[in-house]
């Protein structure tokens, strides 16, 4: 390995900083945007590697929370914005960084890593597992909805109002997430200053579309005055024309509801903005109830991708932190080269109030490495899967079915924005 150092970044690093994302990420960040963006870093939690005075690698944290099955909402490192020059690729850069972070999580009691891959190749070998999956699909305007009866009859009583994206209706948006946050495993806590990013919207970034708008329902018409939403969908519209028929497509870049009726009417309205052939949706749950209102998915054309990664930085009290979805008491025999203070057996009893963790020397129920465990870890129904593949070994008839109906969410999980 050659001789790379690690320090914190300071504000003097920023400008080698900006050039290495640039690099790295094959593109250029407009002098806008960087100055949201970088206002939103944490200094303290900006890891560099140096060869002599040059910033060669990077990799940072961000702090937050995230919702877990049952409800809790515990740390969870936002790993971000890994980056390697590609001169100075395959010399340990990488691994030098990923070693040093793992064990500053350990010490600052962060049980849990989370982050998005721009290659999810790459992060397997340093324990993370994908533990949520999100889809991607296009609703051509002329779809039919098939809502069930009683959501139908509701939908018209929903007050629905369309709205720029300004102060206050992006505290009303703010308002409708923290509700919706206790609510479904993988959500994240949004601080100001990500808030802004995600919303960041400098016309010269928009290729030609519309600034952000966002559309709200309120279940109860009375409660709109200045009540949170049930519902949004904030989106932005591009017009095209082929050959005088309007061809346009809105691009909803986040919807979230806490209610059906009012998330039913909120999607509906923005499937109905005039002179939009098709309304693509960036990112939806794998159970969305988009999914069911639609009688013919086909052509919604979805995509499933990975999003979520996941590490478990100390297994048991990431273990202890959520609740399962039935009773167990199985021993899980976990490997884990990487962080070896995670490595070996653990005594997992309990269910949806509680959950124990302890080390013991009994025998495995099962065994399996620590990028699977991690994988199920926000609920995702993998350990069975992972089974077959191969990738976790059972050593009695049916602990696999009951690890992976205990692991299992009944609420998919999912995150709604990039970090």
């Amino acid at each position: 390995m050659d001789a790379f150092t690690l320090r914190t970044l300071t504000d003097d690093d920023m400008p080698g900083l900006r050039w290495l994302d640039d690099v790295a990420f094959g593109g250029t960040v407009a002098d806008a945007r960087w100055a949201v963006t970088s206002a939103r870093l944490e200094r303290d939690r900006q890891l560099g590697a140096f060869e002599g005075g040059r910033l060669v690698g990077h990799a940072g944290v961000f702090t937050q929370q995230v919702t877990l099955p049952g409800g809790a909402a515990v740390p969870a490192a936002g790993v971000t914005w890994v980056q390697v020059l590609p001169d100075r690729r395959r010399r340990g850069v990488l691994t030098l960084l990923m070693d040093h972070q793992l064990r500053q999580l350990r010490d600052e009691a962060e049980p849990l890593g989370l982050l998005w891959a721009s290659e999810p190749g790459i992060y397997g070998r340093f324990g993370y597992g994908r533990a949520s999956r999100h889809l991607l699909a296009t609703v051509p305007r002329d779809t039919a909805w098939r809502l069930p009866k009683r959501v139908h009859e509701a939908v018209g009583s929903v007050h629905v109002e369309l709205r720029p994206m300004d102060e206050a209706t992006l505290a009303l948006v703010t308002a409708c997430y923290e509700r919706a946050r206790p609510t479904r495993p993988g959500m994240l806590s949004r601080s100001p200053a990500n808030r802004a990013e995600a919303f960041d919207d400098p016309p010269d970034a928009r290729g030609g579309a519309s600034a952000l708008r966002v559309m709200l329902g309120w279940r109860d018409a009375t409660g709109s005055a200045g009540a949170p939403p049930d519902a949004y969908a904030v989106f932005r519209t591009n017009a095209r024309w082929d050959r005088w028929v309007p061809q346009g497509e809105a691009t909803v870049l986040e919807a979230i509801g806490t209610d059906a009726v009012a998330e039913a009417a909120v999607l509906r309205a923005t499937l109905e903005v005039d002179l939009m052939a098709s309304v693509g949706f960036r990112s939806l749950p794998v159970d969305s109830p988009l999914l069911s209102w639609l009688p013919d998915t086909r052509r919604s054309r979805p995509l499933l991708l990975d999003q979520l990664w996941a590490r478990l930085v100390r297994v048991d009290d990431a273990l202890r932190a959520r609740r399962l979805s039935q009773e167990i008491d199985l021993v899980l025999d976990v490997r884990d080269e990487r962080c070896p203070w995670n490595a070996g057996r653990w005594r997992v009893a309990g269910g949806p109030t509680a959950v124990e963790v302890t080390r013991t020397h009994e025998a495995a129920d099962l065994t399996l490495d620590v990028a699977t465990l991690a994988a199920a870890h926000l609920g995702d129904p993998v350990l069975a899967p992972a089974h077959r593949a191969g990738l976790v070994e059972e050593h009695w008839v049916g602990a696999v079915a009951q690890a992976h109906a205990a692991w299992t969410s009944p609420i998919a999980p999912w995150c709604p924005y990039t970090f």
